[in-house]
């Protein structure tokens, strides 16, 4: 059953960041990382409520946000406008702990 609302719970938030950064640690390392089985898995694990395309699109909103903070983004995931405010803040938060900035 797809969503009414467009927005992404706080759950599918931080488990598309948490994703995000799985990607961006095969890069540095690089390894190559099938990116379409994992969508589709986290598409799977929230029921799917939205196609997994849409958590391709949300890494490359975070790619958005890598970009903003002067920092790398995730290969093969080009900057994608209109990340939000929360989305912002998570991945700030983010990068933060890892100590990024």
């Amino acid at each position: 059953m797809k969503k009414k609302s467009n927005d992404f719970s706080d759950a599918e938030l931080r488990d598309c960041i948490k994703l995000y950064f799985r990607f961006l640690d095969a890069d540095e390392r690089q390894i190559k990382i099938g990116k379409n089985s994992n969508y589709k898995a986290l598409a799977e694990k929230h029921n799917n409520c939205r196609p997994w395309g849409s958590y391709m699109y949300k890494c490359q909103n975070i790619s958005s946000v890598m970009e903003s903070l002067g920092l790398p983004y995730a290969k093969g995931l080009k900057p994608a406008g209109n990340t939000g405010p929360k989305l912002h803040l998570l991945v700030t938060e983010t990068v933060t702990e890892r100590g990024l900035i």
